[in-house]
């Protein structure tokens, strides 16, 4: 412009409103004849026409460059109303004076004339000062459209729209207060007739002014809005014929199966199909993942109904394998909002489902006004502090009114198979709507759904991501699928190698700067041995529930290697280490948290949770605590451990090896003492481990010289592990699959062994046991995969007959005693038992005499017998921490009697 030209106030304000809007929706240029009447006119001032278009830079130009006539009074109570804008209310008058009315049909022009209306009643209520309730607009929708109306119409006329205009009948109190904020407001009209005595309301022509001009601004953004919702709409209807097209090409099978066969309420869409048919509606899906399954979910009804004339249903539409599977660590902010795959293990979760209300509706029980609250499942619920038409608190929330679905909340955590030695695994909260699955801890997933933050107005921070998890997949065992061809081949090399050798090979590569030598220092090697069986054991169940891994134990005096055979577990293989200083209860089996999205209660699994399917390498095992072993005496031998606390009750998955290192009292043996007394675990959880292996510091000389040049040469690089910790690793997952099957002999000969150290333990005076038969049948079964083999042999029973053999030859000095596996199995020393079994003997001849036996006379019984005062007071002691004697009113009673 070469010119400056004069403007009015209201010119300049209608520049500006266009900028704004240009800006605000992102339009570079409009038409001039797309935009609102006092736009245009302002425009036709500055030489534009209907035909032209205007960009943003011109408008920001124009408004730099006009002059302002400062002399027009702006003040509500002074405007003037022009032409153009008196025209325009006319028209408006004449438009919404049809609506609402009874006999108006539906169509396109009524949706409009609601449309529009809509915006008016917000225009309405930001100009008026008194409308603080949404019923109160009411009544000056009312006068907009008359130019003067009594009292009593006005009331009438109210109560006729409120109903069509807010959706509800408007109470007798509500009705008060819209009349009340009529009276108190300064830009009405109000006189009372002389004669009549009636009084009159009238809207003031300048406040028409102001409302028409708010609502031709607010028409125009909802304009904008309209053609953006177009937009998506045509996007959406795109979406739409695409997903057909896929299910018409790719997937009709499948939705034929879901409609005749399938039971499922789903159906399952893997993104890896739909990219390889179609990569731009595959990547439609990862980056708007609710209109994708908005628009896949109504396809599936258009073709059900219109190519396979089925009934459409209900049917949900799940996607699955999106993209390369991430760790819980690999997900990253610029997700926000995407469809993601996320590969983890079920760390806690809540006791049960809980209702979510996605649409909250609340009724006011004094007046019926219905509020309506859509949630958030990561937020806080918003409940209304009052209602809004009478202003009571009493609301109620009406289910039945309401949208409600179930949801479950839960953790998830990096897998210890993905995570690198001694890498600590990240966790993320999780929740499901509408959960088809029963999630426990341990559980290993493949769980696809959307990433959200956590930014909410009530909270004081960040609490990172969530995910809105939509569809869950079980994970397989973790095994040799996960090998290559070439490391397959590497594994099967090892067996070239090495043959029946194999075992004490994988044995030698176990933390190899500890000596261990078969006939120097036997327990240790058959220790390092027993520990490589029990990583290469199943962990699953077979016939009869029965176990298939193994479970090692060594106790040993300090010094003698096994805290770093321990610890080299990790190395070779996947494994969970835990030490005395995190075997706490939340540490070893787990504990009740606070979930931090909720606030509600979640198990969080321990080590034992996180170890399932794996190996659990504990040292200082002796430091847990007393409920801990408790709780471990179902997972070590069934793979399961209940778990009830805190509203919680759930069932923890633990199919696992549990290899541990544990001190004897003082840290050393003593050998004027019994073994069995020296070890503080209790003997019902020792029952639980297969072997148990007694390690003592070497006193013989030449056994401590090799382990001095042993040390020598390793420090030196001259001893390094035989065979490398990757190929260890691979051998490890190539046996997992691996189920061999027992020859004859091999049952025969686990059959004669048994029967040979059961006749032993009689003659020891222990009874029978059947459990020699599982740890025999499970250390055979270890040594064959060790060899590669997928048949159980008569060398593999042997080899698990030196394995044991050792273990029990190591709790004495050199010779084997099979009594030491009877006090395990009858979970007490023999002198325990011997003392058991004077007690009872003395018990049923005094019952002869008393029903309540006074302490006194057992006591001397027993004294008689040969036990000195303080002896008989321990087999007292002893008879009623077992259980076989109670007392009663200061006697004592045998069990099998009370």
């Amino acid at each position: 412009m070469s010119e400056r030209v004069e403007l009015s106030r209201e010119d300049v304000e209608a520049l500006r409103d266009l900028l704004e809007s240009m800006e605000k929706y992102e339009l570079e240029k409009v038409g001039v004849k797309t935009l609102t009447l006092y736009q245009r006119e302002t425009l036709y001032k500055l030489g534009y026409s209907d035909q032209d278009a205007i960009t943003r830079e011109e408008v920001a130009n124009l408004l730099g460059t006009v002059e302002v006539d400062i002399n027009v009074d702006t003040d509500t109570k002074n405007i003037q109303v022009s032409k153009g804008i008196q025209e325009g209310l006319d028209t408006l008058s004449t438009e919404i004076s049809k609506y609402p009315t009874d006999g108006y049909s539906e169509n396109s022009d009524m949706k409009a004339g609601k449309e529009n209306t809509a915006v008016l009643l917000k225009a309405i209520k930001e100009v008026i000062d008194t409308i603080d309730r949404p019923y109160k607009v009411v009544p000056f929708y009312v006068l907009l459209l008359y130019d003067e109306i009594s009292a009593q119409e006005l009331k009438e006329k109210t109560l006729k729209y409120a109903e069509e205009l807010l959706g509800q009948p408007l109470a007798h109190n509500s009705l008060k207060m819209a009349m009340a904020a009529v009276n108190k407001s300064s830009m009405i009209y109000k006189r009372r007739d002389d004669i009549t005595g009636v009084k009159y309301y009238r809207l003031m022509e300048k406040t028409k002014d102001v409302i028409l001009n708010r609502y031709v601004a607010l028409l125009h953004e909802h304009e904008v809005l309209q053609r953006q919702e177009e937009l998506k709409q045509a996007e959406k209807e795109k979406v739409i014929e695409a997903a057909i097209d896929f299910y018409e090409n790719v997937y009709r099978d499948r939705v034929i199966e879901l409609a005749t066969f399938s039971r499922r309420k789903y159906l399952l869409v893997d993104w890896g199909e739909l990219r390889a048919y179609n990569p731009e509606l595959a990547e439609f899906v990862v980056k708007k993942p609710e209109d994708a399954i908005e628009a896949f979910e109504t396809a599936l009804k258009v073709f059900r109904k219109d190519f396979l004339f089925l009934e459409p249903g209900e049917y949900a539409v799940h996607f699955t394998s999106v993209g390369d599977p991430v760790r819980v660590k690999g997900l990253r902010d610029r997700q926000f909002g995407e469809l993601v795959t996320v590969r983890a293990m079920v760390s806690g979760v809540t006791s049960k489902k809980k209702l979510f209300y996605e649409r909250m509706v609340f009724v006011c029980q004094e007046c019926g006004w219905e509020t309506v609250r859509i949630q958030d499942p990561i937020a806080k619920v918003e409940w209304p502090g009052k209602c809004d038409a009478c202003g009571s608190r009493n609301l109620k929330v009406d289910p039945r009114k309401s949208v409600v679905k179930d949801i479950i909340f839960f953790t998830l955590q990096d897998m210890v198979e993905d995570l690198g030695n001694k890498e600590q695994p990240s966790k993320i909260s999780a929740y499901m709507l509408r959960p088809d699955v029963s999630l426990s801890p341990g559980d290993r997933v493949l769980v696809t759904g959307i990433l959200r933050d956590t930014v909410h107005k009530s909270r004081k921070q960040n609490n990172d991501m969530v995910l809105e998890v939509l569809h869950v997949e079980f994970l397989d065992d973790f095994g040799a699928r996960e090998l290559s061809e070439e490391d397959v081949a590497e594994v099967r090399n090892l067996r070239e190698r090495y043959g029946d050798e194999l075992p004490d090979a994988v044995a030698r590569s176990l933390a190899p700067q500890i000596f261990a030598d078969k006939e120097l220092l036997p327990e240790l090697w058959f220790f390092k041995k027993a520990v490589v069986y029990a990583i290469a054991s199943p962990k699953d169940l077979g016939p009869g529930d029965e176990r298939l891994w193994i479970n090692v134990l060594a106790v040993g005096d300090k010094g003698t290697g096994k805290s770093r055979i321990i610890r080299d577990i990790q190395n070779i293989t996947v494994a969970v280490y835990g030490d005395g200083a995190n075997l706490s209860g939340a540490g070893l089996i787990g504990m009740p948290e606070r979930e931090e999205l909720t606030g509600e209660w979640v198990f969080r699994g321990g080590l034992m949770v996180r170890a399932n399917g794996f190996v659990l390498a504990l040292d200082e095992f002796e430091k847990a605590k007393a409920e801990d072993y408790a709780r471990m005496h179902s997972g070590m031998s069934y793979g399961l451990v209940p778990f009830s606390k805190a509203s919680i009750s759930t069932t923890l998955k633990t199919m696992e090896s549990v290899v541990a290192a544990a001190n004897p009292v003082g840290g050393y043996f003593n050998s004027y003492k019994g073994v069995f007394e020296q070890i503080t675990l209790p003997s019902s959880l020792l029952d639980r481990f297969d072997v148990i292996f007694v390690l003592r510091q070497p006193r013989s000389e030449r056994v401590i010289e090799a382990i001095y040049e042993h040390q020598d040469k390793f420090e030196a690089g001259e001893i390094q592990r035989e065979i490398p910790e990757e190929l260890l690793r691979k051998l490890f997952l190539y046996v997992r699959e691996l189920r061999p099957t027992f020859t004859e002999e091999a049952r025969q000969e686990i059959k004669r062994f048994g029967m040979a150290v059961n006749r032993a333990l009689a003659n020891a005076g222990f009874k029978y046991s059947m459990r020699l038969r599982g740890i025999l049948k499970r250390l055979a079964m270890a040594n064959a995969l060790l060899r590669l083999s997928e048949v159980v042999e008569l060398k593999d029973v042997l080899a698990a007959e030196e394995v044991f053999t050792a273990a029990i030859r190591s709790w004495g000095d050199g010779d084997v005693d099979w009594s030491v596996f009877g006090e395990i199995e009858a979970q007490a020393s023999r002198e325990e038992l011997e003392l058991l079994r004077k007690v009872e003997e003395v018990m049923g001849k005094l019952h002869d005499y008393y029903t309540k036996v006074p302490e006194r006379e057992v006591l001397d019984w027993l004294k008689s017998l040969g036990l000195e005062e303080e002896k008989a007071r321990y087999a007292l002691e002893v008879a009623r921490e077992r259980g076989l004697i109670v007392e009663s009113d200061g006697g004592w009673i045998l069990s099998s009697r009370a």
